[in-house]
């Protein structure tokens, strides 16, 4: 590949990057802009209540596999016995 060719595929993702730009990323869009107080409230308490159905399980899961595993851990150790 010759140095010209180099530079057109280097300025072309240099390009591809500046496109993106901030739209996507635009940290100053509110989506609650436009709604009262309780109704944000409301909003906040609807997504909660949508992270818990989500999180609870897989963290309750994961504490009864820690579980599981603290007590194979004691019986291999021999500190219960099975009798």
């Amino acid at each position: 590949m010759d140095k010209k060719a180099r530079d057109s595929d280097s300025h072309n993702s240099a390009i591809k990057l500046e496109n993106i730009g901030t739209t996507a990323l635009d940290l100053d869009f509110d989506p609650d802009a436009g709604l009262s107080a309780e109704e944000r409230a409301a909003v906040d308490k609807k997504l909660l209540r949508k992270l818990d159905w989500q999180l609870i399980p897989w963290l309750s899961f994961l504490y009864l596999i820690s579980f599981l595993d603290r007590c194979t851990a004691r019986l291999h150790r021999g500190q219960w016995s099975l009798d």
